[in-house]
């Protein structure tokens, strides 16, 4: 991350017995980190209505050529 930190793409995709249920594509700008550090932690939240079941959800962080920084996956339950 550059001094003045840097662009993100982010794209995240809440799946339900493998079908999208709702995609969220955005570019962000993230602050570079205090005392000179090189990464910074990143918080999304959303508001998206769920019915009762099971989910996935998948995170891609990319730079701005595309180049994926991180990316995460995880399941949940809606009760």
């Amino acid at each position: 991350m550059g001094p003045n930190g840097a662009d993100v793409n982010v794209r995240a995709v809440v799946r339900q017995d493998g079908q999208s249920v709702n995609d969220y594509k955005r570019t962000i700008h993230v602050d570079p980190p205090p005392g000179g550090g090189k990464t910074r932690s990143v918080t999304l939240l959303g508001d998206t209505p769920l019915k009762s079941g099971q989910y996935d959800l998948t995170v891609v962080l990319t730079d701005t050529t595309g180049n994926e920084l991180v990316s995460a996956t995880t399941d949940f339950v809606v009760p």
